[in-house]
């Protein structure tokens, strides 16, 4: 579409393809500073240009998806109960990555509602990753309301859905054999197991086709208790991939002799939580340097570092160091770093982390370099 400007005695005339409109002098620095404000917002690293952030949104899509699962009333709750500043980003948000969202709320708003909804959409500027996912954060509970003990999890902070499916391919072996192993292991790995862990368990066997757990159930359970099961499990919505692969890993934790004894042999060397607190306070003070600082400091680090401060990040759960790789590290790296990072730091390993990054810390202070 071309677009054309025409300065005349006592107006602008603006051309956009076939539309024309004339822009009196007074109006003029209306619309000069309406788009000084848009331009602005527009360069404030929005959603489009946050590729870690995008990453994260796509995997928070599921509790659009959960909306589409509930009846209306459960669903109606939820809509009264959220704020207009949260239902805008979510609406505009879904109108490009869940479509069928807005079709969902359009039944159960008036279409007044819906028209203030779509005219506040059009008209806002450019909306931040950061508020769309404080949107997702705060519908999060309201959904757990409605669905209690089977509500989904938030995706962990530095999960890797590709990880997380080879991990599953990895993994898969040992939980499809758990209905095979002796039965007094069994059970005690059942009971080890939460009531939604459970369902969960069931789920993936259902979803995965593994005969061998209905010829369990079917061994364990009567036929009332068999039915009520069955009757759970429609009741339940689908669970993430993150959910399944953690509990493939936990399940799998337990069966698999070389792999519990690593397990335990790390254990042993677990950071305190003290020093997780600690941890967790230095990179959250790390993730509030300026961005050339932290570029510097991390051009400085070598690969086994890096790693290591991808690995400590989730292990201690600093969010906002967590956003500030993501927009620091070019894209394919970081995710390639996710790949490969450590998912737990020992003692050591993480002493030893914070000690060389806050000696180059003060190494480039006392260079003079960005703080």
């Amino acid at each position: 579409m071309e677009i054309e400007v025409h300065s005349r005695p006592d107006y602008l005339e603006l051309t956009m393809g076939p539309v024309q409109a004339q822009i009196g002098h007074a109006q003029g620095p209306t619309l000069r500073e309406n788009l000084d404000r848009s331009l602005r917002n527009a360069l404030k690293d929005p959603l489009s240009r946050k590729e870690g952030q995008l990453e994260h949104l796509q995997q928070l899509t599921f509790l659009l998806e959960l909306m589409l699962w509930l009846d209306d009333e459960q669903a109606r709750q939820v809509v009264i109960q959220m704020e207009y500043s949260q239902l805008v980003p979510l609406w505009r948000f879904a109108r490009q990555h869940q479509p069928a969202f807005i079709d969902r709320l359009s039944t159960l708003m008036s279409q007044r509602a819906v028209e203030q909804l779509e005219e506040s959409a059009a008209q806002s500027a450019p909306i931040p990753a950061d508020r769309v996912i404080e949107a997702f954060e705060a519908l999060h509970p309201m959904l757990a309301e409605c669905l209690g003990n089977v509500m989904p999890p938030l995706p962990p902070m530095n999960y890797d859905p590709d990880v997380g499916a080879q991990q599953f391919t990895e993994q898969a072996v040992w939980l499809k054999s758990l209905p095979e192993i002796p039965p007094e292991r069994r059970q005690q790995i059942f009971q080890l197991l939460e009531p939604r862990q459970r369902l969960q368990l069931w789920q993936l066997a259902r979803t995965q086709r593994w005969s061998n757990y209905d010829h369990w159930l079917e061994e364990q359970l009567t036929p009332a208790e068999y039915q009520q099961l069955e009757q759970q499990l429609d009741r339940m919505p689908p669970q993430p991939q993150w959910v399944r692969d953690q509990l493939c890993e936990l399940v799998s934790s337990w069966l698999a002799p070389a792999r519990h004894q690593q397990k335990a042999q790390s254990d042993s060397t677990a950071p305190s939580k003290a020093l997780l607190d600690k941890s967790r306070h230095f990179l959250d003070q790390l993730g509030n340097l300026q961005a050339a600082a932290l570029q510097q400091l991390l051009k400085q680090l070598s690969r086994q570092q890096l790693l290591h401060l991808i690995g400590a990040t989730g292990q201690v759960e600093s969010r906002l160091m967590h956003q500030k790789l993501n927009i620091t590290l070019p894209s394919k790296l970081y995710k390639q770093l996710r790949q490969q990072a450590p998912q737990k730091l020992n003692d050591v390993q993480l002493r030893h982390l914070l000690t060389e990054l806050n000696q180059l810390i003060r190494t480039q202070r006392a260079s003079g370099g960005p703080e």
